[in-house]
């Protein structure tokens, strides 16, 4: 699945994911949107969070694609940008982890988010997958704006090029995308497994409730397996380790 690929960018914008699904009936079908920001002023993260988006320092952006219905298990999509996004952060000799579903962590700190919404537009489904990956938030602007967050500068001790981490990006995850709409998520769940964060114990929260759990397994629909503390082994396909 090579597509043509179409650019949005902006010196300042309320949210990429928001633009996208305020203007997809715009975009061509058969093409994938890339839409990006150098600051956000209205940056959103998963469960409605505020994702603190200052200017200049850090990369925002939003794939917009157009499925079929029922093509693909479009919860894959964001952990294939995490993978991805984690690749490229090895790469520049940083090591990430994946912390289910699809957040990047170092050290267990978040350097970056993915938020995935869809919409139905006619027979078809359009997904738009946004990442916000920090890279040269400072410690003190850090521990004003997310205490428990990370970012390249810190970690590398080194300020990083943005567009450079962008072309690679995108460069990877379409590349990824491609060959997951072609193979399905199996092809990258051993990626995926070797990358993943596993705390010893943890709350994981779902459906409102919070539980107590060890990790027990990734599985290879993306799905993840845990060890209750009651003995019981449940599988998730959506939530949040806290």
């Amino acid at each position: 699945m090579k597509k043509k690929i179409d650019h949005h960018h902006f010196k300042s914008i309320y949210s990429t994911n928001t633009w996208a699904l305020q203007n997809t009936a715009t975009f061509d079908r058969e093409a994938i949107t890339i839409i990006t920001t150098e600051e956000q002023s209205a940056g959103r993260g998963r469960l409605n969070r505020v994702w603190e988006s200052p200017a200049g320092m850090n990369l925002y952006i939003t794939f917009g694609l157009f499925v079929d219905e029922g093509q693909i298990n479009v919860s894959n999509i964001p952990q294939i940008l995490a993978l991805a996004t984690a690749e490229v952060i090895h790469e520049l000799g940083i090591e990430a982890q994946l912390k289910w579903p699809n957040d990047i962590v170092i050290g267990g700190k978040k350097v970056g988010g993915i938020l995935c919404e869809t919409r139905p537009i006619g027979d078809q489904r359009f997904i738009a997958v946004g990442l916000g990956l920090n890279i040269n938030m400072s410690d003190e602007v850090i521990q004003e704006a997310v205490p428990n967050a990370t970012s390249l500068l810190i970690e590398s001790g080194q300020k990083h090029h943005y567009d450079s981490i962008k072309i690679l990006l995108e460069e990877r995850f379409l590349d990824s995308l491609s060959t997951f709409m072609d193979e399905g998520f199996d092809r990258f769940c051993e990626a995926f497994r070797a990358k993943i964060y596993k705390p010893k114990i943890f709350h994981f929260h779902h459906q409102d409730q919070v539980t107590k759990g060890e990790f027990e397994s990734l599985n290879s629909d993306g799905s993840l397996t845990l060890l209750l503390d009651s003995g019981e082994k449940k599988t998730y396909h959506y939530g949040e380790i806290i």
